[in-house]
C-alpha cells in the first residue's frame, strides 16, 4: 500500500512538471500576443502602449503588414527573464461612440495608401478625421482599397490636390495633399495601383492626408488599415 501512493505521488509530482510552465515560459507568454480576427497592428500597438514602429521591428514584420488570426507577435525584444518588465494588459483607450461606424458598413479589405516612416491623426480644415502619414516627396500613392474614382480637384473643401475613390456602396477613401493627380474621374483603380505623387503640407513637410468614409462619415483608418 505505501508503494502505492509513493508511486501515485512521484505521477503527479511528474505530471505538475510536465504541464506546468516554467518562469521564463510565464514571461515569455506575457510577452506576446494572439492575433484574433479583425486585428490590426495599431489596434494591438494601443492597447498595449506600444509603438506600431517597435512591433514591427520586434515581430521582423514586412510590407502590408498583414497579419492572421492565431498569429503570435511578441510585444517586447526584452529578453525572457524573472526581472523583464511585465507589459500593460488593459485597453488603453475606450472607443467613443460618436466615432463608432454606422451599422450598414459592408466589410472591406484595406491596404495602405503609401509606406509610411510616420503617422498620426490628422483633422482636415472640414474637421473630418484621418491620418497625416509623412513620407518623401513625390514617392507614390497607391489605392488602398478597389473602387472607382469619383473625384479629382486641384482643391475642394479645404483638400488640396484631392483624389476620392468609391469603392463600393458604403465606403470611400480620400487622398489629399499630392503633387501629382495621376488618375481622372472614372478611372477604375485596383487596390495597390498608383494614383498619385506625395506632395507637401502647409509646413512643407512631405505628407499624405488619408481618410476612409462609410457612407460620407469620417472614420478613424487605424482601425481599418492592416
Amino acid at each position: 500500500m505505501t508503494r502505492f501512493f509513493t508511486l501515485t505521488i512521484l505521477l503527479l509530482i511528474l505530471s505538475a512538471c510536465a504541464t506546468s510552465p516554467t518562469e521564463t515560459e510565464q514571461v515569455a507568454l506575457q510577452n506576446a500576443y494572439t492575433v484574433k480576427t479583425g486585428d490590426t497592428l495599431y489596434r494591438i500597438a494601443q492597447k498595449y502602449q506600444l509603438k506600431v514602429d517597435d512591433l514591427i521591428r520586434i515581430n521582423q514584420l514586412t510590407p502590408p503588414y498583414n497579419l492572421r488570426p492565431g498569429q503570435i507577435l511578441k510585444l517586447s525584444s526584452t529578453p525572457n527573464c524573472p526581472n523583464c518588465k511585465q507589459v500593460y494588459t488593459g485597453p488603453r483607450t475606450v472607443a467613443s461612440p460618436d466615432n463608432a461606424p454606422p451599422v450598414d458598413c459592408p466589410n472591406l479589405t484595406w491596404q495602405w495608401p503609401t509606406q509610411h516612416y510616420s503617422v498620426s491623426t490628422h483633422t482636415s480644415s472640414g474637421g473630418d478625421l484621418g491620418l497625416a502619414i509623412f513620407g518623401q516627396p513625390k514617392q507614390p500613392i497607391y489605392a488602398a482599397a478597389t473602387g472607382t474614382v469619383i473625384e479629382s480637384h486641384t482643391s475642394k473643401n479645404g483638400y488640396p490636390n484631392l483624389i476620392v475613390i468609391q469603392h463600393n456602396n458604403a465606403f470611400s477613401s480620400l487622398y489629399a495633399y499630392n503633387q501629382k493627380r495621376l488618375v481622372s474621374v472614372g478611372k477604375k483603380v485596383t487596390a495597390g495601383q498608383t494614383i498619385a505623387e506625395m506632395g507637401y503640407n502647409s509646413q512643407q513637410k512631405a505628407m499624405l492626408h488619408f481618410e476612409i468614409r462609410c457612407r460620407n462619415k469620417a472614420l478613424n483608418p487605424l482601425d481599418y488599415l492592416p
